[in-house]
């Protein structure tokens, strides 16, 4: 025997994670070990693996095996094991500001934006903390939105601007209409939302330009990504916009449980006040398939084919494939507020105002 070890506590007394070397072998630290010798880290791992409270393995390729090996290199069960007994090292994450100021933040392509409680708006320039860009400061501004290298800012008093190039003074007014409740943007696409419902696209001209593509006072929500736009309604029912003003809209899915859709390219995503998360397959109202079932999951995120969700208590899981198991987390913050993403770029915002971004 080359060596052995015992499992943690509560196991063995005070032996419990002990580990025993032969003093009669002949031991080595090079990898390849020489002929005639035992190579020291590969014992040691296996060893400090009963230690930690793993049994042998009969995977091939684990270091885990009940024999010697000469094998340096974790196998995926070993990973496996160890992660079902202490849980996954959790991603590194950049913080890029802290200002308790910070209400939002919205991403596109490579640009990260954020919006302070006092409407001025910062672009990210590339230096954590001290390399933000002011573009405007204004202190009716609610909302922010950007897609497709665009930038939008709504007012409280439903003016509509978009940014041309210049801070401060490239802002273009679009529409002023103190019915406006929400604007969402996909590529060059821009959309309107009002308080009784009617929806609204920008055609081109500012203030007469808007062609209206839906009028039911049931309109909560709207999104849009991949050249599709879609609307919720308060009692659950989902549509999305075939092509034909007013009456060109497909029924999705009716479910009063519905409490937010988003959308990624051909993707569409609902998330239930229980909070299970269903993505849509293709058939209307039958053609939903259940993604995760966790009453924690206050929001989901999609964006480049990722999906995240953000629970109560801060955690940040992404979607990896498989229903209800395939969820990887990301972080456990109890300060985080809000995530977003863009590309294969993730972002949290922390009730603090600090924000951070997944190496």
């Amino acid at each position: 025997m080359l060596a052995h070890a015992f499992f943690p506590p509560p196991n063995n007394g005070e032996l419990a994670g002990d580990a025993h070397f032969d003093e009669d072998e002949t031991w080595s630290v090079a990898d390849p070990a020489p002929a005639g010798t035992f190579n020291l880290l590969c014992v040691a791992a296996h060893e400090i693996g009963h230690s930690l409270g793993l049994r042998h393995s009969d995977v091939p390729g684990a270091l885990m095996q009940p024999f010697y090996g000469g094998q340096t290199v974790l196998g995926s069960d070993d990973v496996t094991g160890i992660q079902s007994l202490y849980g996954s090292r959790l991603p590194s994450w950049q913080e890029l500001d802290n200002n308790p100021a910070t209400r939002a933040i919205v991403a596109d392509g490579n640009n990260l934006y954020q919006l302070h409680n006092n409407g001025r708006i910062w672009r990210f320039t590339g230096t954590p903390l001290t390399g933000w860009q002011e573009l405007d400061n204004n202190p009716a501004t609610r909302a922010i939105i950007a897609d497709g290298n665009n930038l939008y800012q709504l007012h409280d008093n439903g003016r509509i601007w978009k940014f041309t190039g210049t801070p401060f003074t490239g802002w273009q007014e679009l529409d002023n209409n103190p019915a406006t409740r929400a604007i969402v943007a996909d590529g060059n696409n821009l959309y309107q939302l009002h308080n009784n419902g009617k929806i609204w696209k920008f055609t081109g001209t500012p203030f007469t330009g808007w062609q209206e593509l839906d009028n039911n006072p049931a309109t909560r929500a709207i999104i849009a990504d991949g050249n599709n736009l879609y609307q919720l309604h308060s009692n659950g029912r989902i549509w999305r916009f075939t092509g034909t003003p007013l009456t060109g809209w497909q029924e999705l899915d009716n479910n009063p449980a519905t409490r937010s859709i988003v959308a990624d390219g051909n993707n569409l995503y609902q998330l239930h006040d229980n909070g299970r998360i269903w993505r849509f397959t293709g058939t209307p109202f039958s053609g939903w398939q259940e993604l995760d079932n966790n009453p924690a999951t206050r929001s989901i995120v999609a964006e480049g084919s990722n999906l995240y969700q953000l629970h109560d208590n801060g955690r940040i899981w992404k979607f990896t494939g498989t229903p209800f198991t395939g969820w990887q987390e990301l972080d456990n913050n109890p300060a985080t507020r809000a995530i977003v993403a863009d590309g294969n770029d993730l972002y949290q915002l922390h009730d603090s105002g600090r924000i951070w971004k997944l190496l």
